[in-house]
């Protein structure tokens, strides 16, 4: 890095002008970033499950629903008539298709073979009519624990919206049904609207609110550590520079390749405000350590990026690797948040390789000689005796922690819960949990059965297999998640009731033809919501209470295991079967998740065995350094595991960022290491005077990485609080694993080295003399040897 940092020093405004040009093209697609927290945005354009949902909404409209319970203080005429007004003011939002509501759901009422099909609580009911129907309405099969709670107390409203609702329409949307809620007439009603269109928009400001908090936290503190560490008007200037011209490309870059940030977007700024600096926080120590020396300003900088620059070029390109490796994953904001942060990585480490020079050849000069400060750490000389005197004990209980590591990795299990990634004592989940409470309504699993036949739905076989399915795919959840189904076989049961006597689906196909055709002479559309027009295809629609999406997979597993088999014994043996909706897209995720997470894993660990290996010019050595670092991980994971930490969008990231992070320092204390071995110095006193020079800049970038992370866990978002936690736990460990493991396991494999010796006196210092021997592979310039 010598020849590079003379380039830039005598190419001033050609460099300057390269750093801008790249800025300016990244940047270029800030306006093209836009958000998107959807659930067809977590998946790759193609993909089967997202196809087969895009079908579906071409076919029934949107699954996605607003629901809306009220308590009334009383539940008389009085309130009917004000539900009629609330529904009428929901009907004119923009967006909207259809609101249904105890006033108006449909009602069934009929005598032989005449059939009235109307509202539930029409207009020519008398006040005593419709309190009688208020009070058994909690007894009828389809309004309860849909439009009104098991006491009759508490009612619910469900609105529909189109299937073209985009973030802006949910945003609006919201506001508008929030205000209505909160007008004099209604807010008694103490109403609480939840849903996928209202989580969406109150997840979009949320993140969009919290990003630019996180990231402002984060920004100041790190600049306030820079200043606090160096004192100097350097570290004041190229942090901040490095920050925002990195995190500028990186959402430009997004924008640029056609993606919308989302939810694991706020990782972004906190991520290069900290990691990104980290060659800064290298570069800065060792330059302001040779400059109180008495180094001149060129000459530090050229040794200063000799001995940190190749190493810190080499620390983020493996880094930049291990986040590159979520490219491969099928959760699309995964795959995108690993290559922006990989692309925001290297430009923040090419600018600091370019600004550092400049600035500190401008600036440099005002560090002076401080010849009486001492830079030894009497704990730092701690740390080093402590691992000389015990190596093997040291690396006996790193073995025996990462076997009871190894039993918890095992327990990891993956699982999307996409309100579970709100804290529980936030607005957002206590809203859905009251409301679920009441009325466990949120989403839906939808089912199509498609058995390629006009009317054959209209067969008693087929309507009582459609039945058969519902009741075994209900029979298969838990007794404590609360699961409404419907079908046309409840249609039709519900017809025969009225009209034959018998809640049952009829034995003459005649007679369910006349059920249907009555009930649709009335003119009610509800058909249209059941079954295709030809009545060759069945829509079933489970309605559930949010809950973690794994307490579902039963069900879904049920029907797709059992639902064609049913079919073809009722005559059907071609029948299609499709499960589609929002929750069993985000099962789809877990499957995509486990994936993820081990494909990353490989992947990050094989480039940093590749650059260990590269760096200590030793296959055993940088397997050992690799492999460090692959247990370090494996003890973080399985402290998820024991402890009952589910992987998701967020915690998926700890495996390979981690390992990205943690190569950084093993690559800067290795290197440093190896340098004095190979210069002759003998063993002891290379890891002394490694843990003075190395290991004072490793704990400054720590700090700036625990203070990064830490901001995460105030966050109301519960998935983003446990990355921030887990990934500063894991930093603090990696430091611990540096300063005692990574030695232990050097000197052991040192040991018997020709160039070992008797104990030298510990130094007080780093030699002013010390010159890097091995050579970082540099495009600029040929290694040495």
């Amino acid at each position: 890095m010598r020849r590079f940092a003379s380039f830039v020093l005598a190419q001033r405004i050609l460099a300057v002008v390269f750093m801008l040009a790249v800025s300016a093209t990244l940047m270029s697609g800030l306006a093209r970033v836009g958000f998107d927290t959807s659930p067809e945005s977590f998946f790759l354009e193609g993909a089967e499950v997202i196809e087969d949902w895009y079908a579906f909404k071409e076919k029934y409209q949107s699954d996605e629903f607003s629901f809306i319970v009220v308590t009334p203080p009383e539940a008389n005429a009085a309130f009917v008539q004000k539900l009629e007004g609330f529904a009428t003011q929901l009907e004119d939002i923009e967006g909207v298709d259809r609101v249904t509501a105890l006033h108006n759901v449909r009602s069934i009422t009929g005598e032989d073979d005449v059939l009235d099909v109307g509202d539930y609580l029409h207009a020519g009911l008398s006040q005593a009519e419709v309190t009688e129907r208020l009070e058994k309405a909690a007894a009828h099969p389809y309004y309860h624990g849909l439009f009104v709670n098991d006491r009759g107390s508490q009612f619910g409203v469900l609105v529909e919206t189109v299937s073209t609702f985009s973030n802006a329409d949910k945003e609006g949307f919201t506001q508008a049904v929030r205000a209505i809620l909160a007008q004099p007439e209604y807010a008694a009603w103490n109403g609480t609207a939840i849903g996928a269109p209202i989580l969406d928009a109150d997840v979009q400001r949320i993140v969009g609110m919290e990003s630019g908090i996180f990231g402002s936290i984060t920004f100041t503190l790190v600049m306030a550590g820079f200043f606090i560490a160096f004192r100097h008007r350097l570290a004041l200037a190229l942090p901040p520079l490095v920050a925002c011209l990195s995190i500028g490309c990186a959402l430009g870059a997004m924008g640029l390749w056609g993606t919308d940030a989302g939810l694991l977007t706020p990782i972004v700024p906190s991520f290069l405000i900290s990691v990104g600096l980290g060659t800064a926080a290298y570069l800065l120590s060792d330059f302001t350590t040779a400059r109180r020396k008495g180094e001149p300003v060129q000459a530090a900088i050229l040794d200063t990026m000799e001995q940190a620059g190749g190493p810190a070029l080499l620390a983020n390109i493996t880094t930049a690797g291990a986040l590159f490796a979520f490219s491969g994953s099928r959760v699309l904001p995964v795959r995108d948040v690993g290559l922006t942060l990989g692309i925001g990585l290297m430009t923040a480490c090419i600018f600091t390789l370019i600004l550092f020079p400049l600035l500190a050849n401008l600036w440099g000069h005002r560090i002076r000689q401080q010849p009486g400060r001492s830079t030894h750490s009497p704990a730092l000389a701690a740390m080093a005796n402590f691992a000389i005197g015990a190596p093997r004990l040291i690396v006996a209980v790193f073995a025996l922690l990462v076997a009871f590591a190894i039993a918890g990795v095992s327990k990891l299990e993956t699982d999307y819960y996409y309100l579970g990634t709100f804290k529980k004592d936030s607005d957002l989940f206590q809203a859905h949990q009251a409301a679920n409470a009441a009325i466990p309504v949120s989403n839906s699993i939808e089912v199509l059965i498609s058995l390629g036949k006009t009317d054959a739905l209209k067969e008693p076989a087929a309507l009582r297999a459609v039945d058969a399915i519902t009741q075994k795919a209900l029979a298969a959840v838990d007794q404590d998640v609360p699961v409404k189904s419907y079908t046309l076989a409840d249609v039709v049961k519900e017809l025969s009731e009225q009209t034959l006597g018998s809640y049952a689906i009829p034995d003459n196909r005649n007679a369910i033809a006349q059920l249907i055709l009555l009930f649709e002479s009335s003119g009610h559309d509800e058909m249209e919501r059941v079954a295709s027009a030809g009545f060759d295809e069945a829509r079933l629609t489970f309605l559930v209470p949010s809950r973690a999406y794994s307490a579902y997979t039963p069900l879904v597993e049920t029907i797709k295991a059992e639902a064609a088999a049913v079919m073809a014994e009722a005559g059907y043996p071609d029948a299609a079967v499709v499960v589609t909706g929002v929750v069993p897209m985000w099962l789809e995720i877990s499957t995509f998740l486990t994936e993820t997470q081990i494909s990353s894993f490989l992947m990050a660990t094989a480039i940093v065995a590749l650059v260990m290996m590269l760096i200590a010019r030793s296959v055993v050595i940088g397997l050992t350094m690799a492999a460090i670092n692959v247990c370090c991980v494996l003890l973080v994971l399985g402290f998820m595991g024991h402890m009952g930490i589910i992987l998701d969008p967020f915690t998926i990231l700890i495996g390979a960022i981690a390992l990205g992070i943690l190569d950084d320092d093993t690559i800067h204390f290795a290197r440093n290491f190896l340098d004095r071995r190979k210069q002759g110095t003998d063993l002891d006193t290379a890891l002394h005077r490694t843990f003075q020079s190395a290991g004072k800049a490793m704990g400054i970038q720590t700090l700036i990485l625990v203070v990064a992370f830490i901001v995460y866990t105030t966050g109301s978002v519960q998935s983003l609080a446990t990355f921030g936690f887990v990934t500063t736990a894991t930093i603090f460990l990696g430091l611990l694993v540096e300063f005692t493991v990574t030695p232990a396991l050097l000197i052991l494999l040192s040991r018997g080295s020709a160039h070992r010796t008797a104990k030298d006196p510990v130094p007080d210092a780093d030699p002013d003399g010390y010159r890097p021997v091995l050579e970082m592979p540099d495009p600029m310039r040929p290694s040495q040897s």
